[in-house]
């Protein structure tokens, strides 16, 4: 994750002070029940302003930029300062109509918002957000919201307090889970229940299993207080009644 951070920022302070330009519409993509809001992961660095989805629609297609702003100064270094899901609102609804992205032309697949499952327990004090999380515990083993999915994806996220833990639901279109973990039975499926560091301090849990359909995600990513085995199971079982 630090990685991808470092090459973004390179090449988002090369550009001048004052830069506005369009970047590709990358992340993953929700379709809101109405067939009209389109919903996209996005994140920015602390020498830009938060970015704009935007989305130009004609007969045939629709496509998807982000409007940036860059106010970074020759030599700057710039850190991580946002990532969120950011939201469109089409003139009409998508229908049978081409989404595409602007920049880089290239077919984007959405996740129906009617598709995804309802999450019947959640612990208390946590909360839905908008806010995505910088923290990337599992590696690639779970696509990460701002960057483009193999198949159509869409991750909820939930926050305990402002900056501290949170729980995201990732519902992937197929099948994609880790082999890794110990085995564990969510109602009826074979899953996998990981948790690291494997240490006395356990800073993040995380339950992936296969429906038939769809591979769901639970993690709980907290340093402080992260959730019980037993918690995020019940939260698990609560998806998959």
């Amino acid at each position: 994750m630090a990685a991808v951070s470092l090459a973004v920022t390179a090449a988002w302070t090369s550009q001048p002070h004052g830069h506005r330009y369009e970047s590709e519409a990358d992340g993953e993509v929700l379709l809101g029940a109405d067939g009209r809001t389109l919903t996209i992961g996005a994140r920015w660095d602390d020498c830009e302003t938060q970015p704009r989805l935007v989305a130009q629609e004609s007969a045939q297609g629709v496509t998807l930029s982000l409007h940036r702003e860059d106010d970074s100064r020759p030599d700057t270094v710039c850190g991580n300062s946002g990532a969120r899901q950011l939201t469109v609102t089409l003139s009409a609804p998508l229908g049978s109509r081409r989404l595409t992205d602007a920049v880089g032309h290239d077919a984007i697949a959405s996740f129906d918002e009617r598709r995804l499952a309802t999450p019947r327990y959640l612990p208390a004090g946590f909360t839905p957000t908008d806010l995505i999380p910088f923290s990337n515990p599992q590696g690639d083993a779970i696509p990460r919201p701002y960057a483009k999915p193999p198949t159509p994806t869409w991750e909820r996220f939930y926050q305990r307090e402002p900056h501290h833990g949170y729980l995201s639901i990732t519902q992937i279109t197929g099948k994609s889970a880790d082999a890794t973990g110990t085995p564990v039975d969510v109602h009826g499926h074979r899953g996998r229940l990981r948790e690291g560091p494997q240490a006395d301090n356990v800073s993040f849990r995380s339950l992936t299993w296969f429906d038939g359909t769809y591979t769901f995600n639970v993690l709980s990513d907290d340093a402080q207080h992260v959730l019980s085995a037993d918690e995020l199971m019940k939260v698990a079982n609560g998806i998959a009644a």
